[in-house]
C-alpha cells in the first residue's frame, strides 16, 4: 500500500495502512482494477471503485484510493492532488490570483471533489488532444506529466513581473539621494547670493 507524502500531514496515516492484511489488500486492489477498467472503457467516473478502496481499506480516503487506482495499468486516472486541485479546479495558480502557501483553502478530501477533479482533468487532457491534432509537431502528455506540472506550478516562487515590481519601487535611500543631488545647487546659490550682497554693501 502506498501514502501520500504531500499535502495534509497525517502522522496515523501509515499505522492506519499497515494494519490492512497483504491478502486483503490483493483481492480488493483486484477488484477496484477491475472496476475502474470498466469505468474507464465507458469513460466515466471510477466512483464505484474509489468507494470499494476507502471502505475496504482502513486509512484509505478518497485522495489515498485516487493514488492506487493511479497505478493501474493502461488508464488515466489523475491521483487527488493539493496541487492539481487547486490549479485545474479553483485556478488559483494564475498570476493574478496567486495565493501563498499557507493561505490556500482547506480541501475536504472527498469524493465529490475528486470528481470534480477528474472532470477537469479528463477536459484538460481533451484540449490538449485537440491542439496536439492541429499541431505539425505531435505531442503527447502523460497523467504523470500533468500531475508533475502541477505541482510544480504549485510550488513556484513569485514570478519575475512581481519581482520587477518590489524592485522597481522607489527606497529610503535612493529618495535622499536624489534629494541632496536636487538641493546641492540651491546650496551653491545661495553662497552666490550672499557674496553678492557683501560686494554691493
Amino acid at each position: 500500500m502506498l501514502c501520500r507524502k504531500h499535502g495534509s500531514f497525517r502522522p496515523a496515516l501509515m499505522g492506519l495502512i499497515r494494519s490492512n492484511a497483504e491478502s486483503q489488500v490483493e483481492i480488493v486492489s483486484k477488484m477496484a482494477f477491475s472496476s475502474l477498467a470498466e469505468a474507464s472503457q465507458a469513460g466515466v467516473f471510477p466512483e464505484a471503485a474509489v468507494q470499494l478502496l476507502c471502505k475496504s481499506f482502513r486509512g484509505v480516503g478518497p485522495a489515498t484510493a485516487s493514488l492506487i487506482l493511479s497505478l493501474a495499468p493502461e488508464t488515466s486516472t489523475p491521483f487527488f492532488s493539493d496541487e492539481l486541485y487547486c490549479w485545474l479546479c479553483m485556478d488559483l495558480y494564475s498570476r493574478d490570483k496567486q495565493v501563498p502557501r499557507h493561505k490556500l483553502p482547506k480541501l475536504k478530501y472527498n469524493v465529490k471533489e475528486y470528481q470534480d477533479l477528474w472532470d477537469a482533468f479528463t477536459e484538460l487532457r481533451r484540449r490538449i488532444q485537440q491542439l496536439s491534432e492541429k499541431s505539425e509537431t505531435k505531442q503527447t502528455f502523460s497523467v504523470q506529466d500533468i500531475e508533475k506540472i502541477a505541482f510544480v506550478i504549485g510550488h513556484l516562487e513569485p514570478t519575475v513581473g512581481d519581482s520587477l515590481k518590489e524592485t522597481s519601487k522607489p527606497t529610503s535611500d535612493s529618495k535622499s539621494l536624489s534629494e541632496d543631488v536636487n538641493s546641492e545647487p540651491e546650496k551653491e546659490q545661495g553662497r552666490k547670493a550672499r557674496k553678492r550682497k557683501r560686494k554691493e554693501a
